[in-house]
């Protein structure tokens, strides 16, 4: 029969929480990024069809659900000048 003392499962356990810590960290980031590539494609699409910043800054508000302050954050990123 084995025997474990309890810094052994100590950490285990704490090994299992970092692990999982760690995975939903990475999932978290990727979600972001794919996000953040979503939103550059679509100001650079309308930009190539001669949309406004004005009526750019409308469609990303509504297809990403953005605040008015994050559409402009967003805008003064990936508009290129």
């Amino acid at each position: 029969m084995v025997l474990y003392n309890a810094e052994e499962i100590m950490e285990k356990y704490v090994n299992d929480r970092v692990e999982t810590a760690v995975k939903h960290a990475v999932k978290h980031a990727v979600k972001h990024a794919e996000r953040e590539a979503s939103i550059r494609t679509k100001i650079e699409t309308c930009q190539e069809f001669g949309l406004s910043r004005k009526d750019t800054a409308l469609k990303i508000k509504k297809a990403f659900q953005l605040s008015d302050s994050a559409a402009r954050k967003k805008m003064g990123k990936y508009w290129i000048k």
